[in-house]
């Protein structure tokens, strides 16, 4: 995936990528984790999906490892992360996200 973001700002999936640059470019943005409202998890899966490079199963793979390596995710159980999935797939990419986060 050469083209990274570029690649995957296109088509209906673009808006994980237009909200993470939106995001970074905020001025209320900070650089000190422990100060941090809520983090953005940036994935792109429904991208990475489309465009062939991974399986839902792989994904889903893929996010229960991410999950757990978060530093910050144990803070609030998770509630404080945003994770976006851009398309009617919605969460699918993760199905296993109720046995990660917690209610």
């Amino acid at each position: 995936l050469t083209q990274g973001a570029s690649f995957c700002g296109k088509g209906q999936w673009g808006m994980e990528v237009h909200i993470h640059e939106w995001l970074l470019a905020s001025s209320r943005l900070v650089q000190d984790p422990e100060e941090a409202d809520f983090f953005l998890v940036p994935a792109y899966s429904i991208c990475m999906f489309e465009g062939g490079f991974f399986n839902l199963q792989k994904l889903d793979s893929m996010y229960k490892e991410m999950v757990r390596s978060l530093p910050y995710f144990g803070r609030n159980h998770g509630r404080d992360h945003i994770f976006t999935f851009g398309s009617g797939m919605s969460a699918n990419v993760f199905r296993s996200w109720r046995e990660e986060i917690p209610e």
